[in-house]
């Protein structure tokens, strides 16, 4: 795969610019998720796809959700898709526990998606 660092990097610091600095961040946690379970993107595919996302009016929280509720499983093989679709689905039951302020079901479903992430 034929990539342009310089060029990618230029993209991606425009797009944390005009986003409040919120998707570098955004970047990390996604790589670290994708890392951690198996590398079911190309980190440069997956950096691409965020890069790329529309965060108008997100901080990093909501942010972070939105781009996993974007990431496209389209042309990944099955193992990989069950590892987004459970992705999808641990976001999902986060953003639920937080809403009943569950704390602890809240960092177990989190440590599921970021794994040993804040210990």
């Amino acid at each position: 795969m034929e990539t342009d660092p310089d060029k990618f990097n230029a993209t991606l610091t425009r797009s944390n610019i005009k986003y409040n600095s919120i998707v570098k961040p955004i970047v990390r946690l996604m790589k670290y998720w994708n890392a951690t379970h198996g590398y079911p993107y190309f980190s440069f595919e997956l950096e691409t796809a965020i890069s790329d996302m529309d965060f108008c009016n997100d901080n990093l929280e909501s942010g972070f959700f939105y781009g996993i509720k974007q990431l496209s499983s389209y042309g990944l093989p099955d193992w990989a898709v069950k590892k987004v679709d459970l992705l999808k689905s641990d976001a999902r039951w986060v953003q639920e526990y937080l809403e009943r302020e569950d704390i602890f079901k809240t960092k177990k479903a989190l440590n599921r998606i970021l794994p040993d992430f804040f210990n």
